[in-house]
């Protein structure tokens, strides 16, 4: 945790479901309210899909963790890339870009630390399918097994509108459903929880 890339996008991931690559990336601007709720949009330069361009709500746990706050120190010390991780993104490399951050693969260290951090003695995940993607699929089928929440609101949080399990050709969900409000998705996402899990040892 040198870096607070190294510390928050394992979180933001675990928590949000979002890919590395929508998170590495979050400028300033991109974590606000929305209709009272505090969320990280996901835009279409760092979307994998049309679907996947949302707004995700900030999990309860990663505001008690810090997270907010975090934002707001980088937001005061007003970081020439306007980055939330604005380690990940050099002046040099910012000028040899031409200031276009969309030239810039923001989630490669990311993910590589990770996996270095995987193979640590004292965690010891030799499995190479357990990979920084594999928080994606944590966080949605743990938020499914949570009773009530609903697949819709699970795949607007995701981005997600295929999904093999269900038919979604039907017009229950190709007519009538619509958006889902911020405020019904921050319900659901709230939900989720690791009781297994211990971040007391992570500090604000």
């Amino acid at each position: 945790m040198k870096q607070p890339n190294y510390k928050w996008l394992p979180l933001l991931a675990l928590f949000s479901g979002a890919r590395i690559s929508e998170l590495a990336g979050l400028t300033l601007s991109e974590v606000y309210k929305s209709s009272g709720v505090w969320v990280m949009y996901v835009p279409a330069s760092r979307a994998k899909t049309e679907n996947s361009v949302r707004e995700i709500p900030v999990h309860r746990a990663l505001v008690e963790l810090g997270f907010l706050n975090y934002v707001e120190e980088v937001r005061s010390a007003q970081p020439l890339n306007n980055l939330v991780f604005p380690e990940l993104v050099s002046k040099s490399r910012l000028e040899k870009c031409g200031g276009d951050l969309r030239e810039i693969d923001f989630s490669k260290n990311g993910g590589r630390i990770f996996g270095e951090y995987l193979d640590e003695d004292f965690i010891n995940i030799r499995d190479r399918k357990k990979v920084f993607h594999s928080f994606r699929s944590t966080f949605i089928n743990r938020l499914t097994n949570v009773n009530g929440t609903h697949p819709a609101h699970i795949m607007g949080i995701v981005g997600h509108i295929d999904n093999a399990k269900i038919d979604f050709s039907s017009p229950h969900f190709k007519t009538y459903q619509q958006k889902k409000p911020i405020q019904l998705l921050k319900q659901s996402i709230d939900r989720l929880n690791y009781p297994f899990l211990d971040l007391s040892f992570i500090t604000n």
